[in-house]
């Protein structure tokens, strides 16, 4: 029944950013040039070094885009393929073809869909390392119009793109034919597993949150199994729950077999045998109940090994104040490719509710689904709405939240992945 949306489904808290017409401008070309051009919004999930990644890139038109002209990606030195692109003529045909079918589209609006690519990709590997990618985009683009405002392109785990295998600051890139200059990237650090070394990723960064955690390091000396413990430390600014359930936390895919907790040390039991020089993944999911420091603050973790009383400690993460508004989506059935329902949560700054008069947008980034709703007489820091039968194909999509200056926005995909 409606009234029993399965909350439990998929939830994804996103970002914030601020509404203009007029982005940052003063941007440098990879030929280190200078240019007053947009910046190319890029996000990299996940932002590791020396792995396969799923990349989107958002890139403002400024210029009338024919039918069938080219636009070019610039990935920086260091980017690779995996699998290689073969030298056999037709292997490499292939592989280039896996490359365009790992592509979805999108407008300022919603997914563009029912369209297919012609021809297959041009590589081009330039002197530094860096490695262009050129394809054929069928639709002309307006920048004039509401549609094309933006063209964001999304290259899946599929296209076998992987990032330079060295921890650092990157840059990325973006042009189109019928203006070649280009629309580069924030500085994008990403960060390699190597020895001696943990890599933390914090899935939602804000102070007070509750987040989930992966901590990825290679076992350098020893080993660990049911017998054989490791003990995690948190900062002790955290806030931390009695945890009962070993399926909360995986050790290389599999539920630990045993924890001990006493508030910010968790004592962990692997199930699984784990060797030397195996590459070790601890996940803390959402589920565990751990929150973010209160204050904004540096969080990394500590890992001691008690087999031989060594301690290792993590990259550090920023954990900053909450962008307010706070958008949430889950779908259901995440399975669907087809038709879903949809559940929308705002959460608003106690200290910047909406008045009765203001009005918000939601576009759900499918064609013909944008609503607008009102606030409405109650003043509340916490808004929800549903949306359903929703005819959908499957693909990538984009979730706008729009209201007074203010614009939130996050991807998820039909059917659901994480």
């Amino acid at each position: 029944m409606k009234n029993q949306f399965r909350l439990t489904l998929a939830l994804i808290i996103i970002g914030f950013c601020v509404f203009s017409a007029c982005p940052p401008f003063l941007e440098a070309s990879p030929d280190q040039m200078l240019f007053y051009l947009p910046r190319l919004e890029t996000k990299i999930v996940p932002p590791n070094a020396n792995e396969i990644a799923f990349y989107t890139f958002t890139y403002h038109i400024t210029e009338n885009h024919k039918d069938d002209e080219w636009i070019e990606i610039r990935f920086p030195p260091g980017t690779h393929f995996e699998p290689p692109i073969p030298e056999n003529r037709s292997d490499r045909q292939k592989r280039l073809l896996e490359i365009i079918d790992a592509l979805t589209f999108a407008d300022d609006i919603a997914t563009i869909d029912c369209f297919a690519l012609q021809g297959i990709p041009i590589l081009t590997y330039q002197e530094d390392g860096a490695v262009d990618i050129r394809i054929t985009f069928p639709l002309a683009m307006d920048p004039f119009s509401d549609r094309w405002r933006t063209l964001t392109v999304h290259i899946s785990k599929e296209a076998g793109i992987a990032t330079p295998p060295m921890t650092g600051d990157y840059q990325y890139a973006m042009r189109t034919q019928h203006n070649d200059k280009w629309q580069v990237s924030q500085i994008q650090h990403l960060i390699a597993l190597e020895p001696g070394q943990v890599r933390l990723r914090v899935d939602i960064p804000y102070v007070s949150m509750n987040s989930s955690y992966s901590i990825d390091f290679i076992l350098e000396s020893g080993f660990l199994n049911p017998d054989s413990p490791l003990l995690i430390i948190f900062p002790p600014e955290m806030s931390f729950p009695q945890i009962n359930n070993n399926q909360d936390i995986k050790i290389n895919g599999a539920d630990v077999f045993f924890l001990l907790s006493e508030y910010n040390e968790f004592l962990l039991y692997p199930s699984i045998d784990i060797n030397h020089q195996d590459v070790v993944k601890i996940e803390f999911l959402v589920e565990a109940g751990l929150h973010n420091p209160l204050e904004e603050s540096e969080l990394s973790v500590r890992i001691h090994f008690l087999l031989d009383g060594s301690m290792i400690s993590s990259n550090s993460v920023l954990i900053s104040k909450i962008p307010y508004p706070l958008v949430s989506i889950v779908i259901d059935p995440i399975d669907a490719s087809d038709k879903v329902d949809y559940l929308v949560k705002i959460v608003f700054d106690e200290n910047d509710l909406p008045q009765s008069d203001d009005a918000f947008e939601i576009n759900l980034g499918v064609r013909g689904h944008v609503y607008q709703e009102k606030a409405g007489k109650e003043i509340r820091s916490i808004f929800v709405f549903f949306f359903w039968d929703c005819s959908v194909s499957p693909g990538v999509y984009t979730l706008k939240f729009k209201w007074r200056n203010k614009l939130a926005t996050c991807f998820y995909t039909i059917p659901w992945q994480k």
